[in-house]
């Protein structure tokens, strides 16, 4: 049976002519001045608002905002609601603290803002009382914040489990649609998954899940760098300490137990990094100097994993392949991404990866696209999200 066969996706809610109160990640980074310098996030929570819109449903987002951003909570509220405002066509109000007294004020298809959420004591002690308190006001609770729901707050937890009508929204669908294929043992095979980052310890989770399951692992940025660097091989001056180094073996020593093959860059783009790119230059693995920083994967590495990919039926891409600081340091990340797309399966995680692969205009040929990161490892894994587990239809 299906992982998330109990969890009801948002097509199949009653939401027509509710009150829905919907969890949404809307944390975008803000600039000094109040403005939204990233809309990516509320984007990608359009085509839930206006699915519940169509239904003539009333939404209240509850959210937190500010964390990426030098903004007070509450400018950063309005911010939001701004840029929201645009995006929709519509007026999005913004709730005060006593949010909950306000729901009854609201008509059909009005939006609104709760404050932030994190600034509510209530939330963060997932207190039962405020959560019956909420309920009250609202019909249906749909989630649609994968990153949030790792945690027990009383907008993911308690109060879901209040409501009789609860499911996820159309991002959070997707996520729990990818996870199941994913977790399918008989997932086609050759399978190959192409993973990148800045740190094989916050990887650490999804490598050894990915073990279990894929046939190869093709691996960039500093993740390659430390299992270069644990195999002996010279990083020059990028940075790899004693803790990643130890899981890189680690990790070697899983994927030689397993039979499953790691595939590492014969090549890389280097830089100084007190000139800049005017001091890029591609070297073998083997000649890096001390002074050199690793930036990227070099054209034989690309060329390996693309040979690798094409033999693979199924391909999971996560993570970038170098810095992508600037275009001259994404190409490893899209000639690798671009082979990704050619086989019969391909799917593409995480949220900093899915807003590159958008960026390169390579997002519409992956099959499915998740905007899952560390939430994917535990959910592969088995390990119970409050936030997912309070949207289904009947108690674990």
């Amino acid at each position: 049976m299906p992982l998330f066969s109990n969890v009801i996706r948002l097509p199949a809610l009653d939401v027509a002519g509710r009150r829905v109160f919907l969890r949404a990640d809307l944390n975008a980074p803000l600039s000094g001045f109040g403005g939204v310098i990233d809309d990516t996030l509320l984007r990608a929570a359009l085509p839930t608002i206006r699915a519940l819109l169509a239904a003539d449903a009333k939404v209240v987002i509850g959210a937190h905002y500010g964390s990426e951003g030098a903004v007070a909570p509450r400018a950063a509220q309005h911010a939001v609601a701004r840029r929201l405002s645009e995006l929709l066509g519509q007026s999005v109000l913004t709730l005060s603290t006593s949010f909950d007294d306000e729901v009854a004020l609201l008509r059909g298809r009005d939006v609104a803002l709760t404050p932030n959420l994190l600034e509510l004591p209530e939330e963060l002690a997932n207190d039962a009382a405020f959560a019956q308190r909420v309920a009250r006001h609202f019909d249906v609770h749909v989630n649609d914040d994968v990153r949030a729901s790792s945690h027990r707050w009383a907008s993911l937890d308690a109060l879901p489990r209040a409501l009789s009508v609860r499911g996820v929204g159309a991002i959070l669908g997707a996520d729990l649609d990818a996870l199941e294929l994913l977790s399918e043992r008989d997932i086609e095979r050759p399978f190959a998954a192409v993973v990148g980052g800045d740190s094989i310890v916050s990887k650490s989770k999804l490598l050894w899940v990915l073990l279990e399951r894929a046939d190869a692992l093709l691996l960039g940025g500093a993740l390659a760098n430390a299992c270069l660097k644990a195999q002996g091989a010279s990083i020059g001056a990028s940075a790899c300490d004693a803790q990643e180094q130890q899981t890189a073996r680690a990790l070697l020593d899983g994927a030689r137990e397993r039979g499953v093959q790691i595939y590492l860059p014969q090549d890389v783009l280097v830089m100084d990094p007190a000139v800049g790119l005017a001091s890029l230059e591609r070297r073998l693995v083997a000649d890096v100097r001390p002074a050199d920083v690793l930036v990227d994967v070099a054209l034989e590495t690309c060329l390996l994993y693309a040979d690798v990919l094409a033999r693979s039926a199924s391909v999971l891409y996560t993570g970038l392949l170098g810095t992508c600081a600037a275009t001259e340091l994404q190409s490893g990340t899209f000639r690798v991404a671009q082979a990704a797309t050619t086989a019969r399966s391909s799917m593409a995680f995480g949220d900093r990866t899915v807003r590159m692969l958008e960026l390169l205009n390579l997002v519409a040929g992956f099959g499915i696209v998740s905007r899952s990161g560390t939430a994917a490892a535990p959910l592969m894994s088995g390990t119970v999200l409050p936030g997912i587990e309070s949207a289904r239809s009947y108690a674990p």
